[in-house]
């Protein structure tokens, strides 16, 4: 660890103020620990990554990623830059890591949409233990953005020729036949009173939709000093838009500040922008702090672990940035359940950008 961390630590100036770092490790059935002695004034991205390079010599982590990292019963984000000493790390404290196995599966599925006046073809990328609910919602959302589309009434979902409830809770994959999955959404008759659940799901959709407009193109400014540049950009995360079109010279001492639409943010990993937004770039000295000041709106895109009635899902949701804690576990059960809301009782935890939720039925 202190080889691979070396180059590092001789830069940064030795001093007696030097800690002890226990770190333990978990990496499915293996558990080991690794100790470091570290400047505590070093940013903490830079040192996890110190970290990761030392685990990567043990043991093979191409399929896992990095999910906890805890300290004194807080998780830190892998990508804050506050220093050691400001997250409370001390003399032979224990910084503990968990690494779990990257078994996301998401396939591309072909949804026909059956219109009163108007058939179209779309395609939609779906996790798929996603819960049919999500995934009708998600569909709804982007028949809504599409302005060539005048739609009024409600919509059915069929699944291989079956409708399906709008708040049916089977996972995609329950669907999987050797042919693969046939979608349809088709146009309710006229003549048939939408049940409650349609229009619901219907209605909330349609909310989201207009609440997140969305460009067909999308551009970012890019402005550093006097100099502005302009480029077009599809939905990357912020940090990787960064890294593709940002170029100035950086170090690992240099503290990386953001902030969007002047609220300051540790890490940039999960963020993306919904339309048009500029950037601006403060670069100082190296003894100072460099800035990135975003402006526009964004959304945070949270993975969700989801345990309903003791079955697990795993799914996604791209949410508002400036979405409330309360509000944004209203907005996942509203879109699991609908008019079944009331229902079910939740215990949720935050883990950086994942949210485990554990949901139970409340019995009358």
């Amino acid at each position: 660890m202190n080889q691979l961390m070396g180059q590092n630590q001789r830069r940064s100036k030795v001093n007696e103020s030097n800690i002890t770092v226990n770190i333990a490790v978990s990496h499915g059935d293996k558990k080991f620990n690794l100790q470091t002695c570290v400047d505590p004034e070093w940013l903490f991205n830079v040192f996890i990554n110190g970290i990761k390079e030392c685990i990567n010599c043990q043991v093979d982590l191409t399929q896992f990623k990095l999910k906890g990292l805890l300290l004194n019963d807080v998780y830190i984000s892998q990508n804050d830059s506050r220093t050691l000493k400001t997250l409370g790390f001390t003399n032979y404290c224990t910084l503990f890591l968990t690494f779990i196995q990257n078994t996301i599966n998401k396939r591309i599925y072909k949804v026909q949409v059956e219109l009163k006046v108007k058939k179209i073809e779309l395609f939609i990328e779906q996790i798929i233990t996603t819960p049919i609910s999500c995934v009708f919602h998600d569909i709804l959302v982007e028949l809504f953005q599409n302005h060539q589309l005048k739609i009024a009434r409600p919509l059915a979902i069929f699944i291989n020729g079956t409708e399906i409830q709008p708040y049916d809770l089977r996972q995609i994959i329950d669907f999987q036949t050797g042919k693969g999955i046939t979608i349809t959404i088709k146009s309710i008759d006229p003549n048939q009173k939408p049940n409650k659940s349609s229009i619901e799901k219907f209605q909330f959709a349609l909310y989201k939709s207009k609440k997140i407009q969305r460009f067909s193109k999308k551009q970012i400014k890019i402005q550093l000093n006097d100099d502005m540049e302009v480029y077009d950009y599809n939905d990357l995360p912020l940090v990787e838009l960064i890294q593709k079109h940002v170029t100035i010279k950086q170090t690992q001492y240099f503290r990386q500040i953001y902030f969007i639409n002047d609220v300051i943010l540790f890490e940039l990993e999960n963020i993306h922008a919904i339309n048009d937004f500029k950037l601006e770039v403060l670069q100082l000295d190296e003894s100072q702090e460099q800035k990135y000041y975003f402006f526009g709106d964004f959304q945070k895109k949270y993975k969700i672990r989801s345990i309903i009635d003791q079955i697990w899902y795993y799914f996604e949701e791209y949410i508002p940035i400036n979405t409330s804690k309360i509000e944004l576990q209203n907005f996942i059960k509203h879109n699991l359940f609908g008019p079944n809301y009331d229902n079910y009782k939740q215990e949720l935890i935050i883990l950086d950008d994942e949210l485990i939720i554990n949901y139970s039925r409340i019995l009358n």
